[in-house]
């Protein structure tokens, strides 16, 4: 497989687990993450 699939299979599973250290950790440093629509 792989290494971009295995980065999403893992993203992923740490979704589904609720598990933020492993999603952070399939996402670099500098990532801005917008959701439109919703606020803080």
């Amino acid at each position: 497989m792989s290494f971009n699939k295995n980065t999403v299979r893992k993203y992923i599973d740490g979704f589904n687990k609720s598990d933020h250290g492993q999603i952070l950790s399939c996402l670099a440093d500098d990532i801005e993450w917008l959701m439109p629509g919703a606020f803080i």
